[in-house]
């Protein structure tokens, strides 16, 4: 058990530069964000090949999606990990005032709020119950 309704979001900025192996020295080679994310998505394979990911955009911004290789949803909490993982390894080695302008998690809003401490600042949208 652990007391901390959000680990998903706050674990993996804990984890050291290397945890991800390849994947963390292919973000931190990147010269932008955007290309950090590539690289991110291009080889997430690596970390989970069971989970396909991918970026769409439309005009209102950019969308990380993720779906299991064999179909169907990916368990929420998954979902939420894998974004702060994310943005926790762009922090790290290209741009570390990131800021995340919207989230929206795939988990209700929980009893508290600290929760939110990866990402302050950003519009955080909760699933509904």
């Amino acid at each position: 058990r652990c007391a901390d309704p959000a680990l998903q979001l706050a674990a993996p900025a804990t984890l050291p530069f290397g945890a991800y192996r390849v994947i963390d020295y292919l973000v931190a080679a990147a010269a932008t964000v955007g290309e950090g994310i590539g690289h991110f998505v291009r080889f997430f394979g690596l970390i989970a090949d069971a989970v396909a990911l991918g970026v769409d955009q439309d005009r209102d911004g950019y969308c990380l999606c993720l779906s299991m290789a064999k179909g169907g949803p990916v368990p929420p909490l998954y979902v939420d990990y894998v974004f702060a993982a994310l943005v926790s390894r762009i922090r790290m080695r290209i741009k570390p005032d990131l800021q995340v302008r919207q989230v929206e998690f795939r988990q209700p809003e929980p009893p508290a709020r600290a929760l939110c401490r990866p990402f302050p600042r950003p519009r955080v949208l909760w699933r509904r119950r």
